[in-house]
């Protein structure tokens, strides 16, 4: 059966001003336990901001403004999208988190790979020994971990 997208997306969704320091991201990030949070400008362009990028600027530079540090967003998945093909998405990118959006174009939540991980061991729990579940059918490999169990 197939594991969808709306299933194990997280629909908390940080967002942030343009004008927020550094400083105060990394408190509202540890407030959350969140690894990343989004910007979204006047004209509906998406930004990310995640820890990785922050452990590259901080502490030297708390003052300065996010804006400056974010990455656009430029790859969206749809709720309705299967986990094989949010992952496919993910590994070809190289993506870490992807955000999801309706069709509306509204940011909904975000499918993150540890989010993926769960998924699969979750699913993994739920089978026989005998069984064998594949998220892939050229059985790709991903992150030097293969996608069958």
């Amino acid at each position: 059966m197939p594991q969808y997208v709306k299933d194990w997306m997280t629909k908390t969704i940080l967002t942030i001003e343009a004008d927020c320091l550094l400083s105060e991201v990394i408190d509202l990030l540890n407030q959350y336990n969140e690894q990343f949070l989004f910007y979204e400008d006047e004209n509906n362009n998406l930004f990310i901001l995640t820890n990785c990028e922050i452990k590259k600027y901080a502490p030297f530079s708390s003052t300065k403004k996010v804006i400056d540090l974010m990455s656009p967003v430029t790859t969206f998945a749809s709720s309705e999208w299967t986990l094989e093909q949010a992952l496919e998405i993910m590994q070809n990118k190289e993506l870490s988190y992807l955000p999801v959006k309706n069709d509306n174009q509204i940011l909904v939540g975000v499918l993150s790979i540890e989010a993926f991980f769960i998924a699969v061991q979750e699913i993994k729990w739920k089978l026989d020994s005998d069984q064998n579940l594949t998220f892939f059918n050229n059985k790709a490999d991903f992150g030097g971990m293969s996608t069958n169990i």
